[in-house]
């Protein structure tokens, strides 16, 4: 297995630190460069509702600041976010394992009469159009955002591969990747629409869209697999 050169982790702090020490336990060599970091907003929560739904592992380390909310059952998106959101003290009561669709599907199985969704500036999907369109009272509130980050910076060597988890940090990377070792960097994305974002760079594709089956897509390319 070719273990050569630098796996670069674009996600932003403190996740970042996180992926590197699973890189480095899988025999890698790990360089984090967070493309983005996340900053609060400020956001009133506009009713008392009957459940919350967490999309994200920034959205659930926001549940901190709302103790109202986290005595609510919440709901997630994969097993990462509800960790993360019972680190908070959060009343996890359902997770999600197919992305914002599968957990709408999920919300409305427990028929809550109203809903919360803690996101992101950025999302994916839209949760609370799906949640309306069943029948339930939805809002969404938007508690952080994620903030562009510098420019890539010099690397000493050559690079492996470049972890990317997000459409948004895959055109970011794109647009600065203009120079060697950057330019001809392959990419490990997390999904297909995080590689939609890179046509004209070489991609593997996470057969799910979790960090786990992001690293099989790693390890599969460092063995010298086909790319999907």
């Amino acid at each position: 297995m070719n273990r050569d050169g630098w796996v670069v982790v674009t996600r932003p702090q403190p996740f970042a630190d996180g992926t590197a020490a699973l890189l480095s336990a899988r025999g890698y060599r790990p360089l984090v460069v967070p493309l983005l970091r996340k900053t609060a907003r400020d956001a009133p929560v506009p009713f008392e509702p009957d459940a919350v739904a967490v999309t994200s592992r920034a959205g659930a380390a926001e549940l901190a600041r709302f103790p109202e909310l986290r005595r609510r059952p919440v709901f997630t998106v994969g097993e990462a976010t509800a960790k993360a959101a019972r680190e908070v003290g959060a009343d996890v009561i359902a997770v999600g394992t197919g992305g914002v669709d599968a957990l709408a599907e999920l919300i409305v199985a427990h028929a809550p009469g109203s809903v919360i969704h803690l996101s992101g500036e950025d999302q994916a999907g839209d949760l609370v159009g799906t949640l309306r369109g069943a029948g339930l009272s939805a809002e969404r509130v938007v508690v952080y955002a994620m903030e562009p980050v510098g420019e890539l910076p010099d690397v000493s060597g050559s690079l492996l591969a470049v972890l990317l988890y997000s459409p948004r940090t895959a055109r970011l990377f794109d647009e600065r990747a203009r120079t060697a070792p950057w330019k001809t960097a392959p990419a490990i994305a997390m999904s297909t629409e995080v590689a939609a974002a890179l046509p004209d760079r070489e991609v593997s594709v996470a057969a799910r869209p979790d960090e786990a089956s992001l690293l099989t897509a790693l390890d599969a390319f460092a063995t010298g697999g086909a790319l999907t």
